[in-house]
């Protein structure tokens, strides 16, 4: 409770937050013996300095929830519009259309071949541990875990190599997408099967983003095609308006807020605004 009667956050752990957010990078940087990825040294901070670790920052904040929850969002937000589906589709045109080239040359094919391949090596170890009695039950669910990855570590590691905007970072990216969402979309339905008995026409309802997307991104199209709406736009867009980057702000919240609706991962509902973002601009 603040000064008369005004209700007010702590915001000593996120000053600790953005404090270790800003020394982290420094620290990695002009290390020469350190070589890692900065959102590995950010990672193991939080490790240290969280809950399993010296307890200085717990997630018990209204402003730390907050942020964590968002955070996430944004960033999967960032990893949709980072997916160049012009360099994968040239790319794609190119291998398909020079003589002797190998279809593994193209990101669209060797991307779901990883992760395939990811899939099953994953099932063959959590085979082996049901074997070997590590595990008594459950074997499917402990492989999908294993055969994912997350979109929130790959995306800064490819960016701070430069390598987000090449043949293999976008092959890496589109790897990492299919091994973050598949696995998720099986283990929800792996889950309520298991709770249930049988499959929930909830599950369903996940379908409701991907109809959100293709009409939005018709209508993207469309509007794109109007010159008074592009001239209005680009005038709002040099001028303190920045019309554009609000407009993405609030289409990330309202598919964050469809997703929830459709009891479908907030994470999804960001990734796809990125996608709508990065098709019609």
């Amino acid at each position: 409770m603040g000064v008369a009667g005004i209700e007010t956050f702590d915001f000593q752990p996120l000053m600790l937050v953005l404090l270790v957010a800003f020394l982290v990078p420094i620290v990695i940087k002009r290390s020469n013996k350190v070589a890692i990825p900065i959102v590995v040294g950010e990672i193991l901070a939080g490790m240290v300095l969280g809950p399993s670790g010296l307890g200085w920052v717990e997630l018990d904040g209204e402003v730390i929830l907050f942020l964590r929850d968002f955070g996430l969002a944004y960033l999967m937000f960032i990893a949709g519009m980072e997916i160049d589906f012009n360099m994968i589709s040239k790319i794609a045109r190119d291998s398909s259309n020079k003589e002797g080239s190998s279809i593994l040359q193209n990101p669209i094919v060797i991307g779901p071949i990883s992760f395939f391949l990811t899939l099953v090596m994953s099932a063959f170890f959590a085979l082996a541990l049901l074997k070997v009695g590590i595990i008594t039950s459950g074997w499917m669910m402990v492989a999908l875990i294993l055969s994912t990855t997350s979109l929130g570590v790959v995306l800064p590691v490819l960016k701070e190599r430069n390598l987000n905007n090449t043949k293999l970072g976008q092959t890496i990216l589109l790897t990492a997408l299919l091994a973050d969402f598949v696995t998720m979309f099986l283990i929800s339905i792996y889950a309520t099967y298991f709770d249930n008995g049988s499959l929930s026409i909830e599950m369903l309802l996940i379908f409701g983003l991907f109809i959100a997307f293709a009409f939005l991104y018709r209508t993207g199209l469309i509007l794109g095609r109007i010159p008074r709406i592009n001239k209005l736009l680009d005038d709002l867009s040099h001028s303190t308006a920045q019309i554009k980057l609000r407009a993405s702000l609030v289409l990330l919240v309202a598919f964050i807020v469809l997703a929830e609706i459709l009891n479908s991962e907030m994470i999804l509902g960001a990734f796809i605004a990125g996608i709508i973002v990065s098709l019609v601009t």
